[in-house]
């Protein structure tokens, strides 16, 4: 992943990178999501551990990411799609 990437890709000069992470409360989610977070990204996280991914979310947003956080077991394919239909269609992703 490559900040910057969604400018690179012809979304324009403004475009945000809108990252998709899974597993984002602990371990390697966790730390992928903090090197990642910085302005111009809008991080999406998912993970089982609510009150992780709220710790893992404000450093995250400390860090100038724009962040959306949601408690979902995404071996659990329904509550997957309702939560990514849910999330603003204007920010398409650009990474998973």
């Amino acid at each position: 992943l490559v900040a910057g990437a969604g400018a690179a890709a012809g979304l324009g000069a403004a475009a945000v990178d809108v990252i998709l992470l899974t597993g984002a409360s602990r371990g390697l989610g966790a730390a992928l999501a903090r090197h990642l977070a910085r302005p111009g990204v809008a991080l999406r996280l998912v993970a089982r551990d609510a009150a992780a991914l709220a710790a893992v979310a404000a450093d995250c947003a400390a860090r100038g990411a724009d962040v959306a956080q949601a408690c979902c077991d995404v071996t659990d394919a329904a509550a997957m799609a309702a939560l990514l239909r849910g999330w603003d269609a204007a920010l398409p992703f650009t990474h998973v």
